[in-house]
């Protein structure tokens, strides 16, 4: 018996069912066997409608996730915001500063951010790639209390090398952190609570990797371009209305 996943996909791209019959199974396997046979390229496209069906599924539910979720997402108070903090339109960002996607969106989120004062940037520190990418959430966390979270992020994003101990305290040396302070503050059970709260948040919306996009009700696994996020936030904007 065909696979129960690629068996309807292909069905329904080869157009077969009709609205006044339904197929036995033995009708549908031959229907199927014959559709390959004579355009074997039609195996691909079913199977992308039906992987696009499926991420679109994902989209809606953690749609309906997000407006249970808003308080959480928009509204906890160790988060770095940027931007416009009463922006109209609120980006937030699941990132590890060790992933190469992130840091392509980062470029991304500056550009807009540059272009749109009316838009509110969270980012949710997100350490999913091993213990460098903890240990350097929890220095951004830790900085914060020296308020240098923003150019510590700023920094951290933007360094491609080394990330252990020793190099995180010259990035952040430079910039003015009390190291000594900071491998104090570090320890700090709020920051530990705040990283457990933001992968208990991911999984709830079913992030699975960095970065992850919510843009007010719209949810977007994986990088974005820029293009689409300025329809994203165009479009959240005309749903205000």
């Amino acid at each position: 018996m065909f696979n129960k996943i690629i068996t309807p996909a292909l069905i329904i791209a080869a157009g077969l069912i009709t609205a006044s019959c339904t197929p036995s199974d033995a009708d549908i396997e031959k229907i199927v066997i014959e559709t390959i046979k004579k355009k074997p390229e039609i195996i691909v496209q079913a199977l992308t409608n039906y992987d696009n069906q499926q991420q679109e599924k994902t989209k809606q539910a953690s749609t309906e996730t997000i407006k249970t979720l808003k308080n959480e997402l928009e509204n906890d108070k160790y988060s770095l915001v940027l931007g416009n903090p009463q922006g109209d339109v609120t980006i937030v960002a699941f990132e590890d500063y060790r992933c190469g996607y992130c840091k392509h969106a980062w470029n991304d989120t500056q550009d807009l951010l540059a272009s749109d004062n009316n838009v509110r940037l969270i980012i949710k520190e997100l350490p999913i790639l091993g213990a460098p990418s903890f240990l350097a959430a929890k220095y951004a966390l830790a900085s914060d209390k020296q308020g240098k979270y923003k150019e510590v992020y700023s920094a951290f994003m933007g360094h491609n090398g080394d990330w252990d101990e020793k190099t995180l305290q010259g990035i952040v040396s430079e910039i003015g952190v009390d190291v000594a302070r900071l491998k104090i503050d570090t320890r700090s059970p709020d920051i530990e609570k705040h990283l457990s709260d933001n992968i208990a948040l991911a999984g709830k919306l079913g992030i699975n990797g960095t970065p992850a996009f919510v843009i007010g009700e719209q949810f977007f696994p994986g990088a974005i371009p820029l293009d689409a996020m300025k329809s994203a936030i165009a479009k959240e904007r005309s749903e205000k209305k």
